[in-house]
């Protein structure tokens, strides 16, 4: 991730999301984010990147695991009733 630099690789993470909205590589680029937000404590950031792939490629792959650890930032964020509701929707199998 741009030699450890977490917030320019999820800034361009993002970047790319926005400017190739088409692109089969949108989905991964804003789970990317998310993580590279997340792993920074960055938590709202994280839960906005995971939130803006949930709701814009929901039956991508990666949404998958995107709505998890939106759910997870949610938590951490102390948003316990809107974690449990994204979570709920969480495939289990």
């Amino acid at each position: 991730m741009l030699a450890g630099n977490r917030a320019a690789a999820a800034d361009q993470f993002i970047k790319f999301a926005d400017t190739y909205k088409q692109s089969p590589m949108m989905a991964s680029a804003l789970y990317n984010a998310g993580i590279a937000r997340y792993e920074q404590k960055d938590l709202a950031g994280a839960a906005v990147a995971f939130g803006r792939l949930v709701a814009e490629k929901p039956d991508s792959k990666e949404a998958v695991d995107g709505r998890f650890w939106l759910g997870v930032a949610q938590f951490e964020l102390g948003k316990a009733a809107e974690a449990v509701a994204t979570l709920a929707r969480w495939p289990t199998a």
